[in-house]
């Protein structure tokens, strides 16, 4: 059995570099995508502000709608009783 253990131990040595070289591999990688879900998130951020901003005008704009939409009506009956 030891004989066994001796003759595995120059594999154990490369499967072991081989790990850490993965490892590093892993953590770099991990860098990468957390740098890039923080770009996500602020883009996210700006998209949500923009949103934000244009349900705010779409909102005016049907209230404006809504108090023309009246008037307008009353303009075409009010033509069309002249005809």
């Amino acid at each position: 059995m030891q004989i066994e253990l001796e003759n595995l131990k120059p594999q154990l040595v490369v499967k072991s570099k081989e790990v850490d070289e993965q490892a590093k591999v892993v953590e770099a990688e991990s860098a990468i995508a957390e740098k890039e879900q923080e770009k996500v998130e602020a883009e996210t951020q700006v998209a949500q502000v923009a949103a934000d901003k244009t349900e705010s005008i779409k909102i005016s704009c049907q209230k404006d709608l809504d108090e023309a939409i009246p008037a307008l009506e009353a303009a075409a009956k009010a033509l069309n009783s002249i005809k």
